[in-house]
């Protein structure tokens, strides 16, 4: 009742008044308005009051500024005897709501800069983006490149981690703990370098990413893009426990779907018949690498060797393109697309001339295939049926697999003597 009676210290009201003065202050309260907001509310209304005395006048000595106290509400018009009251709630109602609405209006200016079209942080000659909506145009193009259709749409593929920096991505997206910890220090340092460009940084088709991010003209070498995702943004994508906070999109190459169009190369070949795990893929051709297998040659049911998952296991070797992937669709197009090799496949099935892979190098010819099997089911038998050899890993009693990543390195590194590559 004193703080509501203070704010006009030369008038007294009555019970309803005094009622009406609690109700609205207790209803302040509630807003969290402060005793200081509310007299500075309240006292810029002093001329809107005298204007309205002058509305209703009642005599130069009963002025709101120069009145003397008054012995009650009974000297006032009936009119006049709320409008110091309703004038003093008025204001702080008045004040509180222009007060909100100008925080939502500097918080919704606040969102939009961080999202799509707002601010860009400078760094050097490349703006980095903020990005904190999911409805961002940008983000939902993104967030399509998981699958592989909306791969194959936008002709693009990621790879997530800092090895990937080097190689020349076309744009960024860095998670934003990772770049308020490092800005453009080495993530954008790297990247400009390029060090270690691959065959997939070629002229490929244009991408609009809109949301702010500059467009993608396919051209190779052009300035790329960089995009701050907020942090819950960022990990509903990542595929990493421990994210490093770096997702770099690249052109998509073209895969050779074609039987016989082109005459495989290379002295050993890697044939995968549906492969299912992502990692096992992208481990297998991690190790290709490392053992100079140049052609991988894949059946329908293979996991795509775009998937994030495959990039990040092959720690490059899709983005560095040193391994040629070729697609068929049935066995017989895999014996023609093969013709002038001989075919291993492994299997735990004896038979017709069973080779063990401790012998392999006296088998191979410096013009083999390899291939290996589903996770669970092996290789097919239509597959199985064009091979020349069957090629067993041994194993001690009562093991009876191998991972096919495990057995893809056996293999490929039994196959080195044979082709000249041991390293001394």
């Amino acid at each position: 009742m004193s703080a509501a009676t203070s704010w006009w210290p030369h008038y007294r009201m009555n019970h309803a008044q005094a009622a009406f003065c609690s109700i609205v202050a207790a209803a302040l309260g509630a807003l969290r308005v402060s005793s200081a907001f509310v007299s500075a509310s309240v006292m810029p209304l002093q001329g809107t009051v005298a204007m309205a005395e002058r509305s209703w006048p009642v005599g130069t000595e009963r002025g709101f500024k120069s009145m003397p106290p008054l012995s009650g509400p009974e000297d006032m018009r009936p009119h006049q005897r709320w409008l110091p009251v309703a004038s003093a709630a008025a204001a702080c109602l008045i004040s509180k709501a222009a007060l909100c609405r100008s925080v939502r209006f500097r918080s919704k200016s606040t969102r939009c800069a961080a999202s799509v079209i707002g601010r860009a942080a400078s760094s050097g000659d490349v703006k980095a983006v903020q990005i904190s909506s999911a409805r961002n145009s940008a983000y939902k193009q993104l967030v399509k490149l998981e699958s592989r259709l909306g791969r194959t749409k936008a002709g693009r593929f990621v790879a997530e981690g800092d090895t990937f920096l080097r190689m020349r991505p076309r744009t960024i997206f860095i998670r934003q703990s990772r770049w308020n910890a490092d800005g453009e220090g080495m993530i954008l340092s790297t990247a400009r370098a390029g060090a270690e460009a691959g065959s997939v940084n070629e002229d490929v088709s244009p991408l609009e990413w809109g949301g702010g991010l500059p467009f993608d003209d396919g051209r190779a070498g052009a300035k790329f893009g960089v995009a701050v995702l907020a942090n819950d943004l960022f990990d509903k994508i990542s595929t990493q426990e421990q994210s490093q906070g770096v997702l770099c999109v690249f052109a998509l190459p073209s895969l050779d779907s074609r039987s016989g169009s082109r005459p495989v190369t290379g002295s050993s070949v890697m044939v995968l018949d549906r492969i299912e795990d992502p990692n096992n893929l992208g481990v297998i051709m991690r190790t290709m690498e490392a053992f100079g297998s140049k052609t991988l040659i894949m059946t329908k049911g293979t996991v795509d060797v775009f998937n994030p998952k495959v990039v990040r296991c092959s720690m490059g070797a899709v983005v560095r393109g040193s391994i040629e992937v070729m697609q068929v669709e049935s066995a017989s197009e895999l014996r023609s697309l093969l013709r002038g090799f001989r075919i291993f496949a492994t299997s735990l099935a004896g038979g017709r001339s069973c080779v063990s892979s401790s012998d392999l190098s006296r088998c191979v010819t410096g013009r083999d295939a390899f291939v290996l099997g589903n996770e669970a089911r092996g290789v097919s038998p239509e597959v199985l049926a064009v091979a020349d050899d069957i090629v067993r890993i041994p194993m001690v009693p009562g093991v009876d697999s191998l991972n096919v990543s495990v057995a893809a390195g056996i293999v490929l590194h039994a196959a080195l003597p044979a082709a000249g590559k041991m390293p001394s």
